[in-house]
């Protein structure tokens, strides 16, 4: 058997999970020190596929594919230095390995290089070999690279700005399939910049970027379909997306499924769900969903009525400037739950509210006799 056959039979293994038959060729042919053999190796430590996860070992294997060569290799152990995964963090080292294997002329390390110039990681920051790196890159028809010229040229940041140019590489990046593309592009044609307004676009370049799991696209979707906006109107599929999103872990996503829950919009009434994602959305620190679970808390709606826990959640959402958060305080103080009666605390808490516009508080103050002439209400 040939050293590619016995390559390709490890591989296999790995993808039918047979980690420790995989594992038993790699690590024959990486004493041979054959560099991709050390490289899968690395990586089998790097995801902790078949055997302990080790950044350690992974980089031990990283850098002997590397000195054999390896380009691949070089880039993976520059961002191991670059993060300080298995091995002292290290800028320098890491611009190093990625410029070697970069000037090998291998795509991914040239857009890594690009990057590090772009931010001044490991080097003096410079646009202008940034775009230089990622130009390299795109002559190799990389998406990823195609993405980072059309920040450059929306920019104007190393190359003069052109919005054409920006549209024209995110087309061709999309035309690929590449999510990230298609998530920007959708943007650019939901808000009509530098293209024609089309929700109807911007909604089939989300779906095309959420089905890839991009968060934002499949929030961006929920949204859409929640609002008619591009698409038919539905609660059914906005909260389909809003459940995708969640699942990634998209904030605002996990608020908008707890109001869907809270609800029953476009699913079955749940509270203890409702509950759960406003929980998930506040650990993120969204204040929408910090406000609405000190609200359940506060009447006992799907969790067991606690006062006190009710305040912290509003207090923590009041902090981040929410109005209805520092009304609903207001409301606590006012009715004395699980602090002292106070209508000079709730006045203050109202005031605060209403200075931010809500009508709740105005009308809060309103029904305290005071004075409320200089507060507008928001819609």
């Amino acid at each position: 058997m040939t050293a590619d056959e016995e390559l390709s039979k490890g591989c296999r293994f790995i993808e039918e999970g047979k980690f420790d038959e995989a594992k038993k060729i790699f690590l024959k042919m990486a004493r041979k020190s054959i560099p991709e053999a050390q490289f899968n190796l690395a990586l089998m430590y790097q995801d902790g596929k078949g055997v302990p996860r080790s950044m350690k070992k992974a980089a031990k294997w990283y850098t002997k594919a590397a000195d054999n060569g390896m380009d691949e290799a070089l880039l993976n152990l520059g961002c191991m230095y670059l993060l300080g995964n298995g091995v002292p963090t290290s800028e320098k080292k890491a611009f190093d390995l990625v410029q070697k294997a970069a000037d090998n002329g291998y795509g991914k390390a040239q857009i890594q290089l690009g990057v590090m110039y772009e931010f001044g990681s490991g080097t003096v920051q410079s646009y202008e070999k940034a775009f230089g790196w990622y130009n390299a890159a795109a002559q190799q028809d990389i998406p990823e690279a195609h993405v980072a010229l059309a920040r450059l040229y929306a920019s104007g940041n190393g190359v003069r700005k052109s919005e054409t140019k920006t549209i024209s590489l995110l087309e061709r990046a999309s035309s690929m399939g590449y999510g990230e593309a298609q998530e920007i592009l959708g943007t650019l044609y939901y808000y009509g910049e530098g293209v024609p307004r089309s929700p109807a676009k911007a909604a089939e370049l989300f779906r095309l970027a959420a089905e890839q799991n991009y968060p934002s696209a499949a929030f961006n979707l929920g949204i859409m379909y929640s609002e008619g906006d591009g698409v038919e109107q539905s609660d059914e599929q906005a909260f389909v997306w809003y459940t995708a999103a969640s699942n990634m872990g998209h904030s605002d996503a996990q608020f908008n499924l707890g109001v869907a829950y809270d609800f029953g919009i476009g699913c079955k009434k749940d509270l203890m769900e409702a509950a759960k994602w406003y929980s998930m959305s506040a650990s993120q620190g969204n204040s929408d969903a910090l406000c609405n679970l000190g609200d359940m808390y506060e009447n006992g709606r799907g969790v067991e009525k606690d006062f006190d826990k009710a305040m912290t959640l509003y207090k923590a959402s009041a902090d981040l400037g929410n109005d209805l958060a520092q009304c609903s305080i207001g409301d606590m103080y006012r009715k004395g739950e699980g602090v002292p009666q106070s209508d000079q605390e709730a006045e203050k808490w109202y005031r605060t509210s209403a200075e931010k516009g809500c009508k709740e508080a105005i009308n809060e103050l309103v029904k305290m006799g005071k004075d409320v002439s200089g507060y507008n209400a928001e819609d």
